[in-house]
């Protein structure tokens, strides 16, 4: 899927919205995210909108990129492989930046907890 598909996707309104399936068990990005975690961002917070959204419940655009924007999102996540740090030129510019893996991690949480309610962040 290239950026077009992303766009023509994103533009074309729809009648009907589904939860894509995860590529993973809910259990796989454990101790990166919990299976609890997991069953509520994507079983309750992204379902709700796709519900909300299929149901003509609250504003529909809102619901609409709330589905989208998590239909996007749980894709990326993968389980946990090795020690989960970075190569080629992500770890190059996270070391350019902050000279260290370490203080690239704790500046990153730093900046997610700081948000409230959400902790999301990049």
């Amino acid at each position: 899927m290239d950026m077009r598909d992303f766009i023509d996707l994103f533009e074309a309104k729809q009648e009907k919205l589904e939860l894509l399936k995860l590529p993973y068990g809910r259990n796989e990005l454990s101790p990166i995210m919990s299976k609890e975690t997991l069953d509520y961002h994507y079983g309750k917070l992204a379902k709700g909108y796709v519900d909300r959204f299929n149901n003509q419940e609250g504003d529909s655009d809102f619901n609409e990129a709330g589905a989208f924007l998590h239909n996007l999102f749980f894709p990326q996540l993968q389980a946990p492989v090795r020690n989960n740090v970075p190569t080629g030129k992500v770890a190059d510019l996270i070391i350019k930046k902050f000279n260290l893996f370490e203080a690239f991690k704790n500046e990153f949480t730093g900046a997610a907890m700081s948000i409230q309610g959400s902790g999301w962040v990049y």
